[in-house]
């Protein structure tokens, strides 16, 4: 799933429950939400160790895939990293 659109529904489903004092519940769909990413990050990388590629390229085109996630085209990233 996009991460903007992951954003949009995840904010669609926790936004009133905040607001009605439901925050556990909120905390819940956040927590599903964010091993769902997880899965699916890992299910990617599974899918790349098949591809008979060296090990370097995978790590690296991981690598891109986390920051490409991290810092989308159009934002800064901090001269400190890396």
């Amino acid at each position: 799933m996009d991460p903007d659109d992951r954003a949009e529904l995840l904010w669609s489903r926790t936004a009133g429950l905040a607001s009605r004092d439901r925050k556990d519940r909120a905390v819940d769909i956040i927590e599903a939400a964010i091993r769902s990413a997880q899965r699916e990050a890992l299910l990617e990388a599974a899918q790349l160790v098949l591809t008979n590629q060296p090990v370097v390229a995978i790590a690296r085109q991981l690598r891109e895939a986390a920051d490409a996630l991290m810092h989308p085209e159009g934002t800064r990233r901090s001269r400190n990293r890396r």
